[in-house]
Formats: structure tokens, C-alpha cells, sequence
């Protein structure tokens, strides 16, 4: 069975979360580099590519971790281009 993912479907929220989603964009050539910077911060997120073509990425955050997200991105901004569409 496979699962057909479209540019703008994204899980339904269903009121109940256990983590926290920050939405990104970002140049697609970067999105591996991010991924490994990400991954390499233990238990800050996990990261999932929306969209590769468009660079759209997400962020699951444990709700403790929420701010350390966001401050990384922000600190990675320095570095490339990152656009948060949603916190």
C-alpha cells in the first residue's frame, strides 16, 4: 500500500499533540546539510522534508525543547537562508 503525500497535505490536527511543529523554508541544496545539523542535536527534533523542490521542511519538537528549536533556526540563519512560516 502506498501512501500518495500532495504539496499541501499535512497530518490533520486533531487537537492533541505531543509535539510541537515548526515549519521551515529553506534553499533545497541545504536540506540534507540541515537534516544532519538537526539530527545532530540529540532529542531538540526530528525533521521531515514536506516538500524537496520547494525546501518546505518541518520540525517535530518535543514541547520542552520548543524554544531550543526555534533558537538553533534562528542561529542558522546566519548561515543560510531559513524562513520560518510557522512556529
Amino acid at each position: 500500500m502506498s501512501v500518495i503525500q500532495h504539496k499541501t497535505s499535512f497530518p490533520v490536527d486533531r487537537g492533541i499533540s505531543v509535539c510541537h511543529r515548526i515549519l521551515l523554508q529553506i534553499n533545497p541544496a541545504d536540506i540534507a546539510w540541515l537534516v544532519n545539523v538537526i539530527e545532530s542535536y540529540e532529542a531538540i527534533a526530528v525533521p521531515r522534508t514536506i516538500d524537496q523542490k520547494e525546501g518546505i521542511m518541518e520540525l517535530l519538537v518535543a514541547p520542552d525543547y520548543v524554544d531550543e528549536a526555534i533558537a538553533l533556526v534562528e542561529s542558522l540563519s546566519a548561515e543560510m537562508h531559513v524562513r520560518i512560516l510557522k512556529k
